[in-house]
């Protein structure tokens, strides 16, 4: 994978997040979303909006260091450190190395790290009915 390829893994998240700002910002601008925090008695959508930002900004660092992890492998001279998808890409070539070739444990050895991704996403959509049914009363 060149350094072009492994750049593209992190600038997509920054454009995702652009287009996030972007799109909070026009909606405050017709004041939608301090409506929205004004008029939710219960607070839920304060949880889900920290939750969602905590999320994002950890996925961000799961992308940066993946990045990091694959621009590793292209440069052997590059310093990383508390990289655990380098830790864990390292463990792998090791293994290959011997004769070991487990990519589908390796794949899960990923998952394993942004699994909660779907647990997170569910939550937060169950938390946004929850309020809904909590500010209906």
């Amino acid at each position: 994978m060149n350094d072009q390829k492994i750049d593209n893994i992190f600038i997509y998240w920054i454009y995702f997040v652009s287009i996030i700002i972007i799109f909070a910002y026009v909606l405050e601008s017709y004041e939608l979303i301090s409506g929205i925090f004004r008029d939710d008695i219960s607070y839920i959508s304060t949880l889900i909006l920290f939750i969602f930002l905590f999320y994002l900004a950890r996925g961000g660092i799961h992308l940066y260091k993946l990045r990091d992890a694959f621009r590793k492998l292209n440069h052997p001279n590059t310093k990383i450190q508390n990289n655990i998808f380098f830790d864990i890409t390292n463990n792998f070539l090791q293994s290959a190395g011997k004769g070991i070739t487990k990519q589908d444990e390796l794949k899960s050895k990923f998952y394993e790290i942004v699994d909660d991704g779907f647990f997170i996403s569910d939550l937060l959509l169950k938390l946004g009915i929850v309020g809904t049914v909590i500010d209906s009363y």
